[in-house]
């Protein structure tokens, strides 16, 4: 958008060939080193931009790093939202293995009492069948939210580049686990 003023030095050397046209009409000349020096010391160059061109593409160039900005600000804000949202998933599924942990209990306990009444007489085999089939449903459900809670785990780890260890203990009910991703970070 502006004149520019600059300068310029230029050295060459060269050598004249021990035969040719240059040495066989001056043997003095034959095999020396011929060097040159050209120094420029001021130039000014401006191009006047009639139609706006340089400032179209001065402005564009602006655009274009506020876009790059804005864009970094958009992933950073993706990852911090993906950072909540699976800690937030982690908390219900650690507390979805809290219910389902007690529900395999009851189911252990009602399998029992239905396995002792079929052993004594008291009911049937569908009953004790029905209860052992409710137990493994039971704990085929904790085992999934296990796994859930491990891939929320490993997500964060992910997520704040560090190691799958880092994160093993991160929704255990006596951890501040809140804390422990913020010194991550």
């Amino acid at each position: 958008l502006m004149p520019t003023i600059g300068g310029a030095f230029l050295a060459t050397q060269s050598r004249v060939p021990f035969r040719g046209a240059v040495a066989t009409y001056n043997r003095t000349q034959a095999n020396l080193f011929k060097t040159g020096v050209f120094l420029t010391p001021f130039i000014m160059n401006w191009e006047i931009d009639f139609w706006e061109k340089n400032r179209a593409a001065f402005e564009a160039a602006i655009g274009d790093v506020a876009t790059q900005k804005a864009e970094l600000e958009q992933a950073r804000m993706m990852i911090v939202c993906g950072l909540v949202r699976a800690y937030i998933r982690g908390n219900i599924f650690s507390k979805q293995l809290e219910i389902a942990k007690e529900i395999t209990r009851e189911r252990l306990n009602v399998k029992n009492v239905n396995q002792f009444r079929h052993e004594t007489g008291i009911d049937t085999l569908d009953g004790a069948a029905m209860a052992r089939a409710n137990q493994n449903l039971a704990e085929r459900r904790e085992l999934t939210i296990d796994a859930s809670i491990s891939l929320q785990r490993d997500l964060i780890a992910r997520m704040i580049g560090e190691g799958p260890d880092s994160t093993l203990k991160l929704f255990n009910q006596n951890n501040k686990s809140l804390n422990k991703i913020g010194r991550a970070h």
